[in-house]
């Protein structure tokens, strides 16, 4: 399988732009629908999916499980 060189930090303002606003994130729905505003704000608007697409769930998914352990310690 071919890798991808990425560097560390190429997706840096995506992420702050998340974590700056996970302050408004009330449930999954909200962190879903903020990860893809975010999505829409950040990358061109040809390469954005609906924001019914399951992908936007499964990164929800997994900043909500990472917040949750912040919050609760």
């Amino acid at each position: 399988m071919a890798t991808i060189d990425i560097p560390d930090d190429e997706y840096d303002p995506e992420a702050r732009a998340i974590i700056g606003r996970l302050k408004d994130v009330r449930d999954m729905r909200s962190l879903r629908w903020i990860v893809y505003e975010v999505f829409k704000d950040f990358f061109d608007k040809d390469t954005i999916l609906p924001s019914s697409n399951k992908c936007y769930r499964f990164i929800a998914e997994e900043i909500w499980e990472i917040w949750k352990e912040i919050i609760e310690s």
